[in-house]
């Protein structure tokens, strides 16, 4: 249809014209709207991120606290805000709810889906009526803008009949039925994978029970390694060394770290078994699994092989007694 009919305006062509464009325009606009309110969940509207984070946290921080900041060298130019301003933005978010209690027990940085920190604690507090006693709340750390804007929060608490109960609702178990779709409020659990990690934050951080508990065990000491820990007194170190990796033992500046092997007394295997046939509780144990493990301050990690409840529980105490000089 030409836009011109013998010398004269064709109203009909710039009609179809300008619906065509108004249907166009309107689908765009409507697309914008939906995007929006697809991420929304991400936003905290009733809670502005102040303009600059302050304070002292030690009050704040658990004595056994596991702290870990941005993991990248200098010379990558990585711009992000200290570990000690997010922790500050965090008690800020969180005395804003009213948490009471609260105690930083653990952090991460992440780079994705997006740069910040995961910071772990306990606290008393109650959303909608119900009460919850451990938190994870998310940091961005600046390097894509919005430093110390909250991304994540999630709670996890004791029910009345004391089962376990999470929020946002009705937590990291929902499936959708067939044909329902998924909560946009619980995408925010793409946060938990190291779920058990998070479960397990009352049990490894625990107070002054575990103190009295340990009052007589034995104290391992290393002025080289800058850490100690305590060990039951029917246990000893059956194994130790400076353990350096290839790309370890050709950087001059690299020191390693320090292997450490634990186990009962009266155990008499040997303690240079293959993982698979290993027993007992490692610290530093190159490319270690086992049953369960656990980052230590200072870049440190222990695990234990033993499913044995006792031992479980010895690796529980064990972490909370690991301190750096």
């Amino acid at each position: 249809m030409s836009f011109l009919t013998q010398g004269k305006t064709n109203w009909k062509y710039i009609l179809i014209v300008v619906i065509l464009a108004a249907i166009v325009g309107g689908g765009i606009f409507g697309y914008c709207r939906w995007l929006k309110q697809k991420v929304s969940f991400l936003e905290f509207p009733e809670i502005k991120k102040p303009e600059k984070a302050e304070g002292d946290i030690e009050k704040y921080l658990h004595k056994d606290a596991i702290l870990r900041g941005v993991e990248m060298p200098p010379e990558a130019g990585y711009k992000a805000i200290s570990l000690e301003e997010a922790i500050r933005f965090a008690i800020q978010y969180l005395e804003s709810k009213s948490v009471k209690e609260i105690k930083i027990c653990e952090t991460k940085w992440i780079v994705a889906p997006l740069g910040g920190f995961l910071i772990d604690g306990l606290g008393n507090f109650s959303i909608e009526g119900k009460e919850y006693s451990t938190f994870r709340i998310g940091i961005r750390d600046g390097s894509e803008g919005n430093a110390g804007e909250v991304f994540a929060f999630i709670a996890r608490g004791e029910g009345e009949k004391g089962n376990v109960i999470w929020y946002p609702e009705p937590g990291p178990d929902f499936q959708p039925a067939k044909g329902e779709a998924f909560p946009e409020e619980l995408i925010v659990y793409e946060f938990l994978v190291d779920r058990e990690r998070f479960e397990s934050l009352s049990d490894r951080f625990t107070q002054e029970e575990t103190e009295t508990e340990t009052a007589n065990w034995k104290t391992y000491s290393n002025a080289e390694v800058n850490f100690s820990f305590k060990y039951p007194p029917g246990w000893e170190i059956k194994q130790e060394y400076q353990y350096k990796s290839a790309a370890c033992q050709v950087d001059p500046n690299c020191k390693g770290v320090r292997y450490i092997f634990l186990n009962r007394i009266d155990d008499t295997r040997p303690a240079n078994m293959g993982e698979k046939d290993k027993f007992g509780i490692a610290i530093n144990m190159p490319q270690c699994t086992g049953v369960k493990w656990s980052d230590l301050p200072g870049n440190n990690w222990i695990c234990v092989f033993d499913e044995n409840p006792e031992t479980l529980e010895i690796f529980n105490q064990m972490l909370s007694t690991f301190t750096l000089y």
